[in-house]
């Protein structure tokens, strides 16, 4: 869903009308941020917009997210997930929800195929990978966009690190390190986060 930010950023320029607004979104957030960017075009209401550690292809990335080592942060979400399940699962029983299928999966494919995929209409995990990926909607952002990505985050696959210099408005800094939303660098006492940083300089030079 990219609605709720489109709404967000309407209200904020008219209560801000006049001030820029920058977009910053990390992970899946981030492919929710351009999503937005790409799919309003010359209409998005930022300034600028840069996404970090993003899954621009949440199909491949499903694939990576059940290698090591990423299997245990994958069990681990599920099971977060499934305890969010059992709030709801007088309703989602009464959609018609496969809960027992929902239960035993094992991978987020599984989970996304028996709940995500028929909760908000999509055929199947695979629709829902398609139409929900950002990463075929780069060529229509028509505004700043800087794309941070590590080489050795564990839960991007070699589709997340496209060439962005036929693009026109998007820029990609892909690091050796940084893991998955981490890019801590300095030392341990005086920590710095080259995300936010550069973040920052981006935004600085847009002003």
């Amino acid at each position: 869903f990219t609605a709720d930010l489109e709404f967000l950023l309407q209200h904020l320029s008219t209560i801000h009308h006049g001030s820029p607004i920058f977009g910053l979104g990390f992970s899946l957030g981030g492919n929710i941020l351009l999503c937005s960017v790409g799919r309003t075009g010359e209409r998005c209401l930022m300034k600028a917009a840069m996404a970090v550690s993003v899954p621009l292809d949440l199909s491949s990335s499903t694939h990576q997210m059940g290698s090591i080592p990423t299997r245990w942060y994958e069990k681990r979400f599920l099971r977060m997930m499934k305890r969010k399940v059992r709030k709801k699962e007088s309703a989602m029983r009464e959609a018609g929800l496969n809960m027992k299928m929902i239960y035993q999966a094992s991978t987020l494919r599984i989970f996304d195929r028996y709940l995500t995929a028929p909760t908000f209409g999509f055929a199947d995990e695979e629709d829902y990978y398609t139409t929900s990926s950002s990463l075929p909607l780069l060529p229509s952002i028509r505004i700043p966009t800087r794309l941070l990505q590590s080489h050795d985050d564990p839960m991007l696959s070699d589709k997340c690190y496209p060439d962005t210099s036929a693009l026109e408005r998007v820029s990609s800094v892909y690091t050796q390190s940084g893991g998955h939303v981490g890019f801590v660098h300095g030392k341990p006492w005086e920590p710095h986060y080259f995300a936010e940083e550069e973040a920052f300089r981006f935004f600085s030079s847009h002003l």
